[in-house]
């Protein structure tokens, strides 16, 4: 797999090509199913995959946990080919500290759950596919006596909530088979389901990200704190997504405080806030209360991007030039430090 800039058609005798891994599926450390996992004192000098993969976890701890290029003048040019940190349906608390994370493919840290698509409802069993580049691995997303809510569609439209009893699989079709507690009579086929007890409160202090591919990725319901962190990569700083079209991943955020952190980088927007789902009347909004406050930026401009985000509160942040936000499909905008500029 070669990565080129935009700019490859103009490349010269002194540009260096990096030729990656094409499977990124080996990853330095795997947590399947784990409780009060902690890794310490961890450089990570080369990595096929992810860095650490946590799934089904509860209570991760991650404390000076580094990545570096050129690491001991080893010559190489990526610690990581994907993402360092990438947990999914994890509960408890993730906490990431103290750590330096560089040269990587991908995102530092990608923190979700996943969106399943009901396939049948019969009675109190329900039939649920996972779509998306990961349909044909099939992966578990909800456990025994997990709380999951089911949308209406690709809507955040709640149909149902229910409590998981049972679970069976069927390999020949993929699809697994969830015996529930509640009301599923308003359940229909095309239906979305989200794992509501997999939600982990995250806080992120102290860290330094330097150059990568990707960005950051958060997306849980619970509490977020990112504080006294540093950024340098060229890209957004931090990417708060999820959507029922694609790699159908959940989690909006409810609460996510950023404050007391610099970004030296030149990224434009730095935060990027948007839901790729089906937005109604009644719910038009994805994510929502999201608090940046008391930060550095090194370079001005367009700051953030905000797209069916209820509320947004930006001040006490400091910047050498022009501070803007633009907003689309957006309310309960807040700040002291910079232009709102609306574009719905």
């Amino acid at each position: 797999r070669g990565y080129f800039p935009p700019n490859w058609h103009k490349i010269g005798e002194k540009t260096t090509l990096l030729i990656t891994h094409e499977i990124r599926d080996k990853q330095a450390i795997t947590a399947v199913g784990c409780r009060n996992v902690t890794i310490e004192n961890c450089t990570l000098v080369h990595c096929a995959g992810m860095g650490f993969m946590g799934m089904h976890c509860e209570n991760i701890t991650l404390d000076r946990f580094n990545a570096y290029r050129n690491y001991h003048g080893n010559g190489r040019m990526v610690a990581c080919n994907a993402d360092m940190v990438h947990c999914f349906n994890c509960k408890g608390r993730i906490v990431i500290r103290n750590c330096e994370m560089e040269a990587l493919l991908d995102d530092t840290v990608n923190i979700h759950g996943n969106y399943y698509t009901v396939d049948s409802v019969n009675g109190q069993t329900l039939g649920m596919v996972m779509n998306g580049p990961n349909k044909k691995l099939a992966l578990r997303c909800f456990n025994e006596g997990d709380t999951v809510t089911v949308y209406r569609g690709r809507t955040q439209e709640p149909v149902a909530e229910l409590v998981v009893n049972a679970i069976r699989f069927d390999k020949e079709t993929g699809i697994r088979y969830y015996s529930v507690t509640g009301d599923t009579a308003q359940i229909a086929a095309g239906d979305t389901m989200e794992n509501r007890s997999a939600q982990p409160e995250i806080l992120m202090e102290n860290n330094t990200f330097g150059i990568f591919r990707g960005t950051m990725r958060l997306q849980s319901r619970n509490k977020t704190v990112i504080r006294n962190c540093r950024f340098y990569n060229p890209g957004a700083s931090m990417l708060f997504t999820g959507d029922t079209t694609y790699w159908y991943e959940s989690g909006p955020v409810q609460d996510l405080t950023v404050e007391d952190c610099a970004f030296v980088n030149r990224a434009g927007p730095y935060f990027y806030v948007f839901g790729e789902v089906e937005f109604t009347k009644e719910y038009p909004f994805y994510h929502k209360n999201i608090t940046v406050k008391n930060c550095r930026f090194d370079h001005g401009g367009v700051l953030a991007e905000l797209n069916h985000l209820n509320g947004f509160t930006f001040t006490g942040n400091s910047s050498p030039d022009t501070m803007q936000i633009l907003s689309a499909h957006s309310r309960n905008i807040r700040t002291d430090c910079s232009t709102v500029i609306k574009r719905d």
